[in-house]
């Protein structure tokens, strides 16, 4: 049964590294340093800078949108881990050794 919180986490997992990893494209083709392995963080500051910065309407609500898609990704990737933990602990009694 925790499988069902697994799959749709580890779903949540690709799309969250996908969304991620096209905001550093973005950012680099826009002139920012990105680094594809760590500093990941670096890239949540200034993708709102690029998004101030983008003067087209239509690719600045495409940029918002792969944020907010970003956030919910994450949000919905936690949930499911947390959940499928929380399953784990309520069906087996303890964390499995």
């Amino acid at each position: 049964m925790q499988i069902l919180f697994f799959i749709p986490a580890f779903l949540g997992v690709i799309v969250t590294n996908i969304l991620w990893y096209w905001i550093k494209e973005e950012l680099r083709k826009n002139g920012f340093k990105v680094h594809y392995f760590h500093h990941h963080l670096n890239d949540l500051t200034n993708f709102p800078i690029l998004i101030k910065r983008t003067e087209d309407i239509e690719r600045r609500v495409s940029y918002i949108r792969i944020k907010r898609s970003l956030y919910i990704s994450m949000f919905v990737t936690f949930i499911c881990f947390v959940g499928g933990v929380i399953f784990m602990i309520l069906s087996f009694g303890s964390l499995p050794n």
